[in-house]
């Protein structure tokens, strides 16, 4: 009879805690942190013995970004996509997310980091020209389905938007250098997207990750579409016939500058 209490005790406690915003915070770190570990076991990165580093947020001292950095592979959707033989894994990070809210910075209109998110692309071809690069050159159109396939069909999607924006102008394209090597380049470019804010729809495998989006009771459109800002940083390895994008997107151009100081600087990609 005394465990029977004990286990009513118990089963009320977590009933009343999974109401509470923290448990969308624990939820979220532990599923992901499985999920990212799996995923990158089974990543173009694992067979070709290929270590890309990314700081999280945790490393930094202000609230912005997620604790660490999420594998993920999309192989047969992204090959469908561009309709070429191709392996794809992202790594990538979004807006903190506080323990004593139910949501991530993702979902906060009024943060710095919605809508947000930075990584890096992994893109073998198996087969055919390098991904990314014709005939030793780089190919501009190609690299930009990139954030276009992982916005519109990997993101936005999840969270339930249906017809989602996403838009692009290049402002600038030069040859650069990063992680104490030559042969990068650096795109910069306006972007028109579909905003993640929204009401909630049920339960979205999606909000897993980002936690439950907030009431907005009609203060704004949802999805409202919005102007960011994206960089990304390009090179095709010869040695691992794989090519490498590190990304951000973002609203402003101040958090892409700090996104480079505080994160690019202390990536790495070591070959094994």
């Amino acid at each position: 009879m005394k465990r029977f209490k004990y286990f009513i005790v118990l089963f009320i406690i977590i009933v009343i805690y999974i109401q509470i915003p923290s448990f969308q915070w624990l939820k979220s770190l532990s599923v992901m942190k499985v999920s990212s570990i799996y995923e990158k076991n089974t990543s173009v990165l694992h067979d070709e013995g290929i270590k890309i580093s990314i700081p999280g947020g945790i490393t930094t001292i202000k609230q912005d970004w997620y604790p660490f950095v999420i594998t993920f592979n999309d192989d047969a959707g992204f090959s469908e996509y561009m309709n070429r033989n191709l392996r794809m894994t992202v790594l990538y990070n979004f807006g903190y997310f506080p323990f004593y809210r139910g949501y991530s910075a993702y979902y906060d209109i009024n943060s710095s980091y919605y809508n947000s998110f930075y990584g890096a692309y992994i893109i073998k071809a198996e087969g055919g020209e390098p991904f990314g690069y014709k005939n030793g050159e780089v190919n501009i159109e190609e690299i930009g389905k990139i954030p276009t396939y992982d916005m519109k069909h990997l993101v936005l999607k999840s969270i339930g938007a249906r017809n989602p924006v996403f838009s692009y102008e290049m402002t600038g394209f030069k040859d650069a250098d990063l992680l104490n090597e030559s042969e990068w380049q650096v795109f910069d470019a306006n972007l028109h997207v579909t905003g993640s804010l929204h009401e909630y729809q049920g339960d979205k495998r999606a909000y897993i990750q980002y936690g439950r989006p907030p009431v907005i009771n009609g203060e704004t459109n949802e999805y409202e579409v919005i102007d960011m800002k994206a960089r990304i940083y390009s090179k095709y390895y010869e040695e691992k016939d794989i090519s490498i994008f590190f990304y951000c997107i973002t609203k402003e151009l101040e958090t892409i500058n700090e996104w480079e100081e505080k994160i690019m600087s202390r990536s790495k990609v070591i070959f094994k």
